[in-house]
């Protein structure tokens, strides 16, 4: 029965109680002028399997949280699409209604589930038949919208060829947590 408690037990601690042990006991190891103690020895050799167990069982959860993250993005998108094609479904319904109304020259009517049903003048909108031209022609008016970002890509590579950009960095220093 005491095995039992002492898994549970060791299922409880969290990786920063494991560090916060393995600190102190490093801390002790230091104290000592950096011998190390056969007790403090197995405490560690402990402290190391500890460690290997927590940090496999968080990058098991880091994998089934990514295995799901793409079920979830491919579910989304496949929701976000048949979005669109309901959408047009109904965008072509109501232009089917709209047409026959037309057609028949009924412009108001009621309907058991709609109170008002009616074609009315729309807002004027805007066609442009060449964008590029109109582009072209209107660039340096505030009928063109600029969307300015750094090339990020392009600034790295100027950096990493020793070439200084003022109000940018090549930051060196990063890490990243790579397994298999």
């Amino acid at each position: 029965m005491g095995a039992i408690k002492e898994v549970q037990e060791e299922k409880k601690r969290s990786l920063r109680e494991i560090i916060e042990e393995y600190r102190a006991l490093l801390w002790h190891i230091e104290d000592n002028e950096g011998v190390v103690e056969d007790e403090w020895f197995a405490e560690m050799s402990a402290l190391d399997a500890d460690l290997a167990t927590k940090v496999d069982r968080c990058l098991w959860v880091v994998d089934e949280f990514e295995g799901q993250a793409e079920v979830y993005a491919k579910r989304a998108k496949a929701l976000a699409d048949h979005a669109k094609r309901l959408k047009v479904r109904g965008k072509r319904l109501k232009d089917y209604v709209k047409n026959s109304m037309e057609i028949i020259g009924v412009r108001k009517l009621s309907t058991p589930n709609y109170s008002s049903v009616l074609i009315s003048k729309a807002p004027p909108s805007l066609y442009i038949a060449d964008e590029e031209a109109f582009i072209s022609e209107y660039m340096e008016t505030d009928l063109v919208r600029a969307k300015y970002s750094p090339d990020k890509v392009a600034a790295k590579e100027m950096l990493k060829g020793g070439q200084p950009l003022k109000h940018a960095e090549l930051i060196t220093d990063n890490t990243s947590l790579r397994y298999r």
